[in-house]
C-alpha cells in the first residue's frame, strides 16, 4: 500500500502518478504543498537509474 501525505484517496493518486512520471521520464518528481511562501515537498520519486540522490522530502523551497 502506498502511503498517504494527506490521509486521503487523491493523495495516495498523487504520489502514484508521481511515481509513474518519474519511471517514465527518468527525472526525479516532486509532489509540494505550498504553505505561506514556501513549498513543503512531501514526496520524491527518484530517478531509477541514480542510485546516489539527495531526497528533498521534508524540505521546502521558496515560492514567489
Amino acid at each position: 500500500m502506498l502511503p498517504t501525505f494527506d490521509g486521503t484517496e487523491r493523495g495516495a493518486t498523487s504520489i502514484w502518478w508521481a511515481d509513474m512520471l518519474g519511471r517514465k521520464t527518468g527525472e526525479a518528481v516532486w509532489i509540494g504543498e505550498l504553505m505561506g511562501d514556501r513549498v513543503h515537498i512531501v514526496h520524491q520519486a527518484v530517478r531509477p537509474e541514480d542510485l546516489t540522490q539527495d531526497l528533498g522530502v521534508d524540505g521546502a523551497i521558496p515560492w514567489s
